[in-house]
């Protein structure tokens, strides 16, 4: 699903084909998820005007982004933590095994 998202993003409004062949899947494939996002509101259609095919493109409202941007904040935060106290027990000689292989005769 994200990997879709992000070809709509990068190459603009695409047909269910096109994108399907950009991703060697079938065509089914790519609708389904299609109408999965369209559910969640998170692509929408546009019409074409000489013919009846349907290009989508990603709409992503303010609140989304700032709901992901806070979630990559909490975990890089945790990622942060986590390194801070595997440093430190490193400098404490309590994690030394982690750095220093065995020798074994």
């Amino acid at each position: 699903m994200r990997a879709v998202l992000e070809g709509l993003d990068r190459s603009g409004p695409r047909t269910v084909p096109a994108m399907a062949r950009a991703r060697l899947v079938t065509r089914q494939h790519i609708q389904t998820i299609l109408n999965e996002l369209l559910e969640r509101k998170l692509v929408e259609t546009q019409e074409r005007e000489r013919r009846a095919l349907r290009r989508y493109k990603v709409e992503v409202s303010e609140k989304d982004l700032a709901r992901t941007a806070e979630s990559l904040r909490e975990i890089r935060s945790m990622f942060n933590s986590r390194e801070r106290g595997r440093r430190s027990m490193l400098r404490a000689g309590l994690g030394t095994w982690i750095s220093k292989p065995a020798i074994v005769p």
